[in-house]
Parts: structure tokens; sequence; C-alpha cells
């Protein structure tokens, strides 16, 4: 039995949710420890290559209040409606990112574990499910394990508040995928049609 379009949005909507927290797990893991890699002064040459600036004179523009308000007001109108539409695109395209990353890692992997061997159609299905599962998993790990290293590196948070977080957020991650997988067994979606 073919689960339905409406029963698949369901469970893929957990699913999208699962990458979205999987993303701001390594951007907090991120936020940690990028400035500490910043402070490096060879990282500071490669990014921001010293250069001889020299003062350019200043220019005042004195435009009419009227016209600088209609202009501003047309701005903000525009950046809204710009981010109405990203806000409204962003969770499709991380669905279709996260599951394209997954299914690609997948796929790379299938030759390393069957020694490039030739597998029946229903048997590669069922290990591509299995590797999938497993990357989501090592993904949603993998931050959560770096942040113990957070007591290595001097951040102005405690390392509390730090390790909670990313605690947080790893379980956010995890249960939000195993909704995922468990009403998609309960509901008969397709293990292939997850996101």
């Amino acid at each position: 039995m073919s689960a339905t379009p409406k029963r698949q949005l369901i469970v893929n909507t957990f699913g999208t949710f699962g990458y979205i927290s999987l993303i701001l797990q390594w951007l907090w893991v991120s936020v940690l420890f990028l400035p500490q890699l910043f402070e490096n002064e060879k990282v500071k040459d490669f990014f921001m290559p010293p250069t001889n600036i020299t003062q350019a004179p200043s220019l005042e523009l004195h435009a009419p209040p009227l016209l600088a308000t209609v202009l501003a007001i047309a701005i903000t109108i525009a950046v809204l409606i710009i981010m109405i539409v990203i806000l409204a695109r962003l969770p499709i395209a991380v669905s279709k990112t996260g599951k394209k990353t997954v299914l690609t890692t997948a796929e790379k992997i299938i030759p390393v574990l069957t020694h490039h061997q030739k597998l029946p159609a229903k048997k590669k299905r069922q290990l591509t499910v299995q590797i999938i599962r497993i990357v989501k998993f090592v993904f949603t790990l993998l931050p959560f394990l770096l942040l113990v290293l957070v007591v290595f590196v001097p951040t102005s948070l405690p390392d509390e508040i730090v390790m909670f977080v990313g605690g947080f957020l790893a379980l956010c991650t995890l249960l939000w995928f195993s909704l995922e997988y468990g009403l998609a067994r309960i509901l008969n979606v397709e293990p292939m049609k997850l996101v």
C-alpha cells in the first residue's frame, strides 16, 4: 500500500525539522569555535590581508527629508518581502539539500561496504536506508561530541551552558528524526520517500 502525499508530507515535515535542528547544532559549534580560529595571526592574514589605508575625503550627501523617508520605506518593504519569500522557501530547500546530501553519502559508501560487488535492487535499497539512518545519527552526534573540546577552548560562556544548549539541540535533532521514522512506519510511508 502506497502512502498518500498527505501522509508523506506529514512525515517529511518532521524530517525537515530534524535537518533545521541539525543546522542549528552545527551553527552553535561554529559560533563557539570560529572566533578562536580567527584570533590566529596566520588565519587573520589569510582572510584579511593587511592593506594600506588612505583616507578618502568624506562626502556629505543631503537628501530632502521627504525623498529620504520615501526611499527608506520602499527599501524596508522590499527587504521584508524578500525575507518572507526566503523564509517560505527555506524549509523546502533545507529538506531537499539534506536528502540529497545523505543519499549521495550513502551511494558513495555502498560500493566500499560491498567491495564493489553488484547488489540486487531490493538489497541495495535496504542498505541505502540503513546507511542514511546511520549518517543522520553520526551527523547529529558529531557536533555534540565536538562540544566536549569546549573545555580546552576559552569561550565567553560557561561550559555548562555550552553543553546544555548543544545537548538540547542534539536531543531535538534526534527527536525529530525519530518521529520521522516512527511516523513513517505507522503511516506506511516508504523509507526511500523520506527526506
